[in-house]
């Protein structure tokens, strides 16, 4: 069962430890899009709940290894279910044009946000 008290974004860093096992804090940012702080912040959450564990990296001592703990796998494979059925549920009726057509939209519309934001910061 996914813990009430864990967050959204937890879910995603979760099911990241999995496809980048042994990873570091700094891939977890950029394959994410977050930021150092709000990763560090997660991540001590997931460590306190005894979904992951960190360590030094043995090769950057400026580096954060995590992994994720056997009492991860349930809650990933549940984060996994859930996510499977929340597709099926929002693109189910879509066929296959329809749904490569809404990911391009969605995809332009990031894109100009993104631009948008970055614009300004400046």
């Amino acid at each position: 069962m996914v813990p009430e008290e864990s967050r959204g974004e937890e879910g995603h860093e979760l099911l990241a430890t999995e496809h980048f096992p042994g990873c570091v804090v700094r891939l977890l940012v950029r394959v994410l899009g977050s930021d150092s702080a709000t990763m560090t912040r997660t991540v001590r959450r997931l460590e306190r709940s005894g979904f992951v564990r960190t360590q030094p990296s043995p090769t950057d001592r400026r580096a954060t290894v995590v992994e994720a703990t056997p009492a991860s796998q349930s809650v990933r494979h549940e984060i996994g279910h859930i996510w499977t059925r929340l597709e099926n549920g929002v693109a189910g009726g879509l066929t296959p044009a329809q749904q490569a057509d809404a990911l391009d939209a969605l995809q332009r519309i990031e894109d100009s946000l993104r631009a948008t934001a970055s614009d300004g910061a400046r």
